[in-house]
């Protein structure tokens, strides 16, 4: 049993929007039921502190949940990560000096168990776009090895896709011992050693990720993908009464951002990162 890891699943299931909202829902609900226990006993004083306190909190909880669920919050939060890193170029050309890649390499972002479902619906959403985008990559860089790295189950359906879309087996090398993206960076570096490669990940999941593999001292160039946020910053603000509208995805894009930063934080906290 790996203690930290385990430590790191555990508080990122209450550290998510979602579970803080429920939360304070919830201590809320406690808070009222004691004053209503308090009533009852005679403590009249008492009893409207915690109504109070029960109250504020359950406002708190209310207003977390439509902040989360509004474009504004939720495109500033995955703009602030995706701006940091440009995706690559659409004419193929290695920037900052770094030479072409030997390889690409694609991190996993799950993939769905189920008997006999096709090929190109294996992959969960994200890990489809981090697949296909590598991919592009290969077509412009076809005398490099395309490399998966995730779990043995979303690695084997990654090269299905891959392959699916014409990329030879020949051309592809699965890494499937890793369980986050700490790991991939350690097992992606036996692998490549010291040659350049692309590395493929969400856009907002490369901030993360790059500090990772930039502290295994590797040779690698960003090429992000899945892009949600493309305005300039001050465009967001200005979105039209809409935006300001509830609405479920704005409330997923709001929860992958804040996951982004507890991984981030945990990660330096860790001193598995190092910034650019």
């Amino acid at each position: 049993m790996d203690f930290w890891f385990d430590l790191k699943k555990l508080i990122s299931i209450f550290t998510v929007p979602v579970s803080i909202v429920l939360e304070l829902l919830l201590v809320a609900f406690l808070l009222m039921v004691l004053s209503r226990r308090r009533s009852k006993k005679g403590s009249a004083g008492k009893s409207r502190a915690l109504l109070k306190t029960g109250l504020v909190v359950l406002a708190i909880g209310i207003v977390t949940l439509y902040a989360s669920s509004t474009a504004p919050v939720a495109y500033s939060f995955l703009a602030h990560l995706e701006r940091q890193y440009e995706p690559f170029s659409e004419t193929g050309e290695v920037r900052d000096g770094n030479d072409d890649p030997q390889f690409i390499v694609v991190l996993a972002m799950g993939q769905r168990n189920a008997r006999n479902k096709p090929v190109l619906s294996q992959l969960t959403s994200g890990a489809f776009l981090r697949t296909v985008g590598g991919v592009d990559l290969w077509n412009k860089f076809p005398d490099t090895s395309l490399v998966f790295t995730g779990g043995t189950s979303e690695t084997t359906a990654m090269k299905s896709v891959a392959m699916r879309l014409g990329v030879p087996e020949a051309s592809i090398i699965l890494e499937s011992k890793s369980r986050d993206t700490k790991d991939h960076a350690i097992y992606v570096g036996e692998i490549v050693d010291d040659a350049p490669f692309l590395l493929v990940t969400s856009g907002f999941h490369m901030p993360r990720a790059a500090g990772l593999f930039r502290k295994q001292e590797l040779r690698f160039t960003p090429a992000p993908v899945g892009i949600v946020t493309w305005a300039e910053p001050g465009d967001i603000f200005r979105i039209s009464g809409r935006g300001m509208a509830p609405k479920a995805q704005n409330f997923y894009f709001t929860s992958t951002a804040v996951h982004e930063f507890m991984g981030i934080f945990w990660a330096k906290v860790r001193g598995q990162l190092v910034d650019p």
